[in-house]
């Protein structure tokens, strides 16, 4: 997993700082057993000097945090302004940390969601609007990605949720979702005259 470390600190211990972890993650594409998580696995984090395991972390849940991240970070530094409507295409994990990242860190003050599970939507919508008083809608996927100022796509889909015609109004698209060779988010027209 991706980290930066500030050059010549030291931590507490007098130990240069940085992270030594022992990461074991399987990728469960078919969720018989764990039905909601498609990495599976734990990280270890180990004392810088001693090596033993201070923690223990949940792989999906420290993945799907790190994934919408930096899809948020790509964003705020390619084309975010503040009165920006968000679209987010898939309501697990990574669509709900990106959600209040773009609220919390962005302050963005509306948010559309789909997914093609609409029991899974609604309880997104529902959760997140919970904590963010009303600002997360559920929406159809043509509304979506027409209303949207940036697409960020964290479906588990084989087939492309977005091409040319779709994502045509969206300044910013994110394509988190699709980590597996069988799975796609983008269709190859949506790049046409994009630079990414």
């Amino acid at each position: 997993m991706p980290c930066a470390v500030e050059r010549g600190r030291l931590g507490s211990e007098g130990v240069a700082s940085g992270i030594d972890a022992v990461t074991i993650i399987g990728t469960n594409e078919e969720e018989r057993v764990v039905r909601d998580k498609i990495s599976v696995g734990k990280a270890l984090l180990l004392h810088p000097s001693d090596h033993h395991v201070e923690a223990i972390f949940d792989v999906a849940a420290l993945s799907s945090f790190r994934t919408a991240a930096i899809s948020v970070l790509a964003y705020k530094y390619g084309g975010y302004r503040h009165d920006d409507v968000a679209g987010i295409v898939g309501a697990g994990r990574i669509g709900y940390n990106t959600a209040t990242l773009l609220r919390q860190w962005m302050g963005l003050s509306r948010l559309l969601v789909h997914d093609d599970a609409d029991a899974r939507k609604n309880a997104f919508t529902e959760t997140a609007n919970a904590f963010f008083g009303g600002a997360v809608h559920g929406a159809g996927l043509a509304e979506l990605c027409r209303d949207s100022h940036a697409v960020f796509l964290a479906p588990t889909s084989s087939q492309p949720v977005v091409d040319g015609l779709r994502g045509r109004d969206a300044r910013f698209i994110s394509s988190v979702g699709a980590d597996a060779d069988n799975l796609s988010e983008l269709a190859p027209d949506v790049l046409d005259g994009r630079v990414w």
